[in-house]
């Protein structure tokens, strides 16, 4: 007997079912697998934070190992500190005679902002009165590493000069200059100093002795360094009398500079130059060569008889008789006014 044949739409069910199924098992294998990916970054991550934590922990002991060490090793270290040795008055350039290197007892600190080096203290200046014995302090002293270098007893002014009066910047710092003074309303110049030393042009000066010892070495011959300061114009180092006169001739002419030659300083009389001068091209009156001077006179000595004493009353001696009346003699001098004449005359007795 033959077997009957399965109807094809049962078929169709069977295969459409084994799809639906392959698919179904797909996603759930992708999703599984996303969320096995997920968990392993997450315990990733996770492991990661502890390591960060970790190393977190080991840097704070090392440091704290460090400090601990530091803090022994200050202990058991003498430290140093820079005292006065003796009175130092305000205002004075601190010298290695000055101070004292003290060594502090082991666990013994220094006092705050202290020097622990006398060659810190090169080319400071102090502030305010330093006692003996007294630890020297930051605030005690007054660093002049960016400080015009002036001369005790003398002025640091500054002048304003164009190209022209400057000598066309060939002026620098350490020269010896003539300043002269253009005074416009009175049509003259006037040399006013001569032989003033510059010790600032622009933004250059030189720096102090202290401050390019170490930088110049055992070259004496190097020229003087220079350093940038904000500022214009030249300042110049005068007395305090000469600061006056510069800052007058500040508000009334014009400046102009003459700059000297290396070793040259020789003073002269100058009277200054107005316009006639340069228009008749004349030099000062003062510097005309005088006249050849007649020689004079040999003055011959007569002796007084000694028979004659010297009477300085100018009373006739006894038995001499009085000397003669002084006659008056009349003179005319005439006086010219424009096209008129006037003439006076005069009685002179002799």
């Amino acid at each position: 007997m033959p077997m009957p044949k399965r109807p094809k739409k049962s078929f169709i069910q069977f295969a459409v079912a084994a799809v639906i199924a392959l698919v179904v098992g797909g996603i759930g294998i992708l999703v599984a697998v996303f969320v096995i990916s997920g968990m392993s970054a997450q315990s990733a991550q996770v492991a990661q934070q502890k390591d960060a934590e970790k190393q977190k922990l080991e840097a704070e002991v090392q440091r704290l190992k460090q400090e601990a060490q530091a803090k022994q090793t200050v202990a058991m270290k003498r430290l140093h500190e820079i005292r006065a040795a003796v009175r130092i008055p305000e205002g004075v350039r601190i010298t290695p005679a000055m101070l004292v290197d003290i060594e502090l007892e082991p666990g013994e600190t220094p006092a705050e902002d202290s020097f622990s080096s006398v060659n810190q203290l090169a080319g400071q200046f102090s502030a305010e009165v330093i006692e003996q014995d007294a630890s020297l302090t930051q605030d005690m002293l007054v660093d002049t590493a960016g400080m015009l270098p002036v001369t005790e007893g003398m002025r640091a002014i500054s002048i304003n000069v164009d190209k022209i009066g400057g000598v066309s910047g060939a002026i620098s710092p350490g020269a010896r200059v003539d300043v002269m003074v253009i005074f416009e309303d009175a049509k003259m110049s006037k040399t006013l100093l001569q032989n003033v030393r510059v010790i600032a042009v622009g933004g250059s000066f030189i720096l102090p002795p202290a401050a390019t010892s170490s930088t110049r070495g055992d070259d004496k011959n190097a020229p003087p360094p220079v350093t940038a300061n904000p500022g214009a114009g030249i300042t110049l180092e005068v007395t305090p009398e000469q600061a006056e006169m510069l800052a007058l001739a500040n508000k009334q002419g014009e400046f102009h500079l003459a700059l000297r030659g290396f070793g040259d300083k020789k003073r002269k009389t100058l009277l200054g130059a107005d316009m006639a001068q340069l228009i008749s091209g004349t030099a000062s009156v003062n510097f005309l060569p005088l006249p050849p001077r007649a020689p004079l006179p040999k003055l011959t000595a007569h002796p007084v008889a000694a028979q004659n004493p010297v009477n300085p009353a100018g009373l006739p001696a006894p038995g001499e008789a009085p000397p003669p009346e002084p006659v008056p003699k009349t003179f005319s001098l005439q006086i010219l006014k424009g096209p008129s004449s006037e003439t006076k005359e005069f009685e002179w007795s002799h």
